[in-house]
């Protein structure tokens, strides 16, 4: 695993097992809305760091500008919107990922990305902390497989 991403990881690591030891299941609740937007970030973060990686190591410093500021841009990355970027990169990183990826890891990354945008406009989520905790498991997972499987 990348190093910038392994600290990332690190420190989510740290809150999740903060939280763990909170016994009121309210706060752990509202806590648990938290971690949704910090592993929400995690994914872009993640994505970012791999790509700009390979490109810094495989291109130009132009193209490099180009893909930094075109990676500065992403949002929002559910399983269709990581399965666009990475075509646009590679059809093998795009058939990779599509064969890596399980169906509970899918459905995990699309409901993070969902709830994130819900609790950034106001809205009521069912998350719990023992949901969004499976969650992140799943996505450690897919950012790991993204990494062995198409960046490397």
């Amino acid at each position: 695993m990348n190093n910038s991403i392994y600290l990332e990881k690190k420190r989510l690591d740290y809150a999740f097992k903060l939280i763990d030891n909170v016994s009121d299941e309210e706060t752990k609740s509202h806590l648990s809305r938290y971690l949704c937007v910090l592993v929400s970030g995690f994914i872009e973060n993640s994505i970012k760091i791999l790509l700009y990686e390979y490109a810094n190591r495989n291109s130009s410093p132009k193209i490099v500008n180009y893909i930094q500021s075109k990676l500065n841009n992403i949002r929002n990355l559910n399983y269709e919107r990581i399965k666009q970027i990475l075509s646009s990169f590679s059809e093998e990183w795009f058939e990779s990922f599509e064969n890596k990826i399980e169906i509970d890891e899918k459905d995990a990354l699309d409901s993070v990305i969902a709830n994130k945008n819900n609790i950034a406009h106001g809205k009521s989520v069912g998350l719990t902390y023992v949901r969004i905790k499976d969650y992140y498991e799943k996505i450690v997972t897919i950012i790991n497989n993204i990494d062995d499987a198409c960046i490397k």
